[in-house]
This record gives C-alpha cells, sequence and structure tokens, in this order.
C-alpha cells in the first residue's frame, strides 16, 4: 500500500468516477487532508475532525507560524476516503484558536472521486512494538497501527522505524473472546513519509 497524499491536486476524469457527497462518503475522525492554497502558494498537512449539517467541514489548523490565511481564502482540498480519493474546492470560512486550531471550510458543491485502491483501510488504533529482528541492537519503537487492509497497514511513530525496503517485525497485543493474545508478524516497509507514518 502507498500513500498518495504527497502527489499534487489534479482533476480526475476517470470512467470509475461516481458522484458522492461528502456526508455519503462519511469520512471518519482524524483521516489526513492536503489543503494547498495559491496566494501565497503552500501546501499544507490537516486532520479531518467532521462535517456540520453539509454546510461545513472541520479539520485542525495547519502548523505554520505564518499569518496569511484571511477568511474567505479559495482552497483546494485532497482527502482519501476508504478507497476512494476525493478531490474539491472549498474556502475557509473561519478560523478559531480556541479550545485548540481549527478550521471551518465550506462544504464542497462539488467533488470529484476515484477508485484509489481495491481494498478499503479499516482505521483502528492498536498500540504495537516494531523492530528489525536480531540485527537490530535498538530497543523495539513503540508505534500505533492507525489502520489495516487486506493488504497492508500504516503505522504511526515518533521516530523513524526503517528505510523503505525493510524487513520488520510487528508485535501487537490484542485480546480474543475475553483472552489476550500476543501476535507477531513480518512486514517490508512500502514507503514513509515526514510525519512519522510507514505504510506497511
Amino acid at each position: 500500500m502507498q500513500n498518495k497524499m504527497t502527489q499534487p491536486l489534479v482533476p480526475t476524469s476517470s470512467k470509475q468516477n461516481k458522484a458522492f457527497t461528502l456526508s455519503e462518503l462519511n469520512p471518519h475522525s482524524g483521516i489526513p487532508v492536503r489543503i494547498e492554497t495559491r496566494v501565497p502558494k503552500g501546501r499544507y498537512s490537516v486532520r479531518f475532525i467532521g462535517l456540520y449539517e453539509q454546510s461545513g467541514m472541520l479539520v485542525t489548523a495547519p502548523k505554520t507560524r505564518k499569518t496569511l490565511f484571511t477568511e474567505g481564502a479559495l482552497l483546494a482540498v485532497k482527502m482519501l476516503v476508504g478507497n476512494r480519493m476525493v478531490s474539491f474546492t472549498s474556502r475557509l470560512l473561519k478560523a478559531h484558536a480556541e479550545p485548540f486550531p481549527y478550521w471551518v471550510l465550506a462544504y464542497p458543491a462539488q467533488m470529484e472521486s476515484q477508485i484509489f485502491r481495491q481494498h478499503t483501510r479499516v482505521p483502528m488504533y492498536l498500540p504495537v512494538m516494531v523492530d528489525q529482528g536480531e540485527k537490530d541492537l535498538h530497543q523495539p519503537i513503540k508505534a500505533l497501527c492507525v489502520d489495516m487492509s487486506l493488504q497492508g497497514a500504516s503505522i504511526e511513530s515518533s521516530q523513524a522505524l526503517a528505510k523503505v525496503g525493510d524487513p520488520v517485525f510487528i508485535t501487537a497485543r490484542v485480546s480474543v473472546a475475553g483472552v489476550d493474545q500476543v501476535i507477531l508478524v513480518n512486514a517490508r516497509v512500502k514507503k514513509c513519509d515526514a510525519n512519522g507514518k510507514s505504510s506497511l
């Protein structure tokens, strides 16, 4: 699996496209959202918070010291919802600083979507330990599995887990029918990004 959120926004015209509304796709809170601004030009990664009655979309505010965002600014938005990549234009309706920095964006009047991957990722919150086996002289790294599909998983950590192509071992503790089970699986890193997210 690969995280395509770092690719530039481009319009889609695939025959696989079907008209969906954002409410129908029902995105989960916490999924990554990419916002692009034209004036001034910039690209920012934020997190989806929720929708408000098909009139607004709430996202975390970009982590930037630049005070260049004004209400009404035109934005290009792209996000992966389930197995669909959606893109649309929106406007910054309101920027709030309390109780935490977040933005209210205009609900998209039109939206483009296309099938991005065959298998849908299932969001989760599963603490895991990651190591590179016997050759790894360091302690296993604590990480968090944030989603999983039939073909892989996304894992977030505060430090680099491994390089692209490296084999890793994932250890997780789960409860099945009230009985704790330890799961150990081997995987290979397919993609890493600067935010500490690895796709396996």
